[in-house]
């Protein structure tokens, strides 16, 4: 499979998208060193509905497509961005394994065109996602590709989306790597989905 979300750099690191080089760096020696000592670390972001998936090799992949430009922008696209109450409410929510709530709080708090909606929404079809791995749900699939559509056809989630970006990584962040990741986002869809249907 070319991308797969149970493989995504920042979920075998336990981390969020706004997470710093230093952090990255940090998280990944920590895993690697407690692997050796046969202790399976667990993480605040992990959201429960997957096992085995973190490894030395696993962690090490994730550290080098977080160092590329190209390859760490598809990472934090298809990732969960931590940045208030409500999104720290839904990690609480993962903790219990409650998808069923934090699919709740998440969608109550998309309503709206601003940026915070932008990345609830975001984050609601990327948690839909995640759950269609185990679960078949046909409502789920309908809404996650709804909210999709609805994001990659809004002019307004792009220029979020790149400010935000920006912010979190204004040193590999060019207007070039954003713009090229745009124009192929639809088939980093296709693989996520295409990989659900080979599970179902």
């Amino acid at each position: 499979m070319a991308f797969s979300l149970k493989n995504n750099a920042y979920h075998v690191l336990g981390l969020d998208t706004t997470s710093s080089e230093r952090d990255i760096s940090k998280r990944s020696k920590e895993i690697i060193n407690r692997l050796k000592a046969g202790d399976s670390p667990e993480y605040d972001m992990d959201i429960g509905l997957f096992k085995d998936f973190r490894t030395e090799d696993s962690v090490r992949d994730a550290l080098q497509r977080l160092q590329s430009p190209k390859k760490r922008i598809i990472e934090n696209f298809f990732w969960f961005q931590i940045s208030s109450g409500i999104d720290e409410q839904v990690l609480g929510l993962f903790k219990l394994k409650d998808h069923l709530n934090a699919i709740r709080i998440w969608k109550n708090a998309s309503e709206g065109q601003g940026t915070k909606a932008f990345f609830y929404k975001k984050n609601l079809a990327i948690l839909y996602a995640l759950v269609l791995s185990s679960d078949e749900d046909k409502y789920y699939l309908q809404d996650s590709l709804a909210l999709w559509k609805e994001l990659i056809e809004s002019n307004k989630f792009w220029s979020s989306f790149t400010k935000v970006y920006k912010l979190h990584d204004e040193q590999t962040a060019s207007a070039a790597i954003i713009s090229d990741f745009e124009k192929h986002v639809v088939e980093y869809l296709s693989d996520i989905y295409t990989e659900l249907h080979q599970v179902h």
